[in-house]
């Protein structure tokens, strides 16, 4: 993801297959800030006053939550997720 294309947010919008395919990717990178950045992506792509209403989060803390600059609360991730249209699926690692 990171050498792709820009992010292209109008694709993402009310598209849940769509988002949870560019979190997997995200996900695989292993790198935890990337994937809250991507998870803060998809958000704004939905608009994140909606996104924080849908979740009942403050929009503000949302925005500063999802920078990648933070640790957000895992409550949090799940609430976005859940407002985004995707839940969290655990399945093992490939070299398991």
């Amino acid at each position: 993801m990171s050498k792709g294309p820009a992010f292209d947010a109008a694709k993402y919008r009310n598209n849940p297959k769509l988002i949870a395919k560019h979190l997997n990717k995200a996900l695989a990178t292993d790198d935890p800030a990337f994937t809250i950045r991507a998870i803060g992506d998809l958000a704004r792509a939905h608009g994140m006053g909606a996104i924080a209403e849908e979740a009942n989060v403050n929009r503000a803390g949302l925005y500063r939550s999802l920078s990648g600059e933070m640790d957000p609360a895992f409550g949090t991730v799940l609430k976005v997720l859940t407002a985004l249209g995707v839940r969290l699926v655990a399945r093992p690692a490939a070299d398991l």
